[in-house]
């Protein structure tokens, strides 16, 4: 199944492009939430949980710079989605944690998120769906090295 759009596309091109509608897709599902998001608050919110509960260790992980990630916590800590509390190691730290409403928030982002997703691999079997995953896996590995080549 082709589309004429992108028929002409190269690899990296048609790439790109898919990126950018993923990124519109989940971005449209996140906006329209009873707690809305952004793609980087429901990132930040995801990583919190996964247990990278300070600035510095969200920061490395997204490859981002500490103000970046410190504007997206506070929005998150002001929205009551997120807590701060002093790290009892280093009182100059703050540990993050999820809030209540924050799981919430991230339970419903998953949720709405896995349904508008989960449509993209139809037409696809088992085997090709899985073949197709390690490969995207793959891709975001390079993506990873190439950005912390570029630091």
């Amino acid at each position: 199944m082709t589309d004429p759009e992108t028929e002409a596309l190269g690899d990296a091109e048609l790439l790109s492009v898919t990126a950018s509608r993923l990124v519109r897709l989940q971005t449209e599902v996140l906006e329209n939430l009873e707690i809305p998001l952004t793609y980087r608050q429901e990132r930040t919110l995801t990583r919190v949980q996964q247990g990278y509960t300070s600035v510095i260790s969200l920061a490395r992980l997204a490859n981002l710079t500490l103000p970046t990630v410190s504007e997206t916590v506070s929005v998150l800590v002001r929205r009551g989605l997120i807590s701060r509390q002093e790290d009892p190691k280093d009182r100059r730290l703050s540990l993050l944690e999820l809030t209540p409403l924050g799981v919430k928030a991230l339970a419903a982002a998953r949720t709405a998120l896995e349904e508008a997703m989960g449509g993209l691999f139809d037409g696809l079997d088992d085997r090709a769906r899985r073949e197709f995953l390690a490969s995207l896996e793959h891709i975001r590995l390079n993506a990873r090295k190439w950005f912390a080549g570029h630091e």
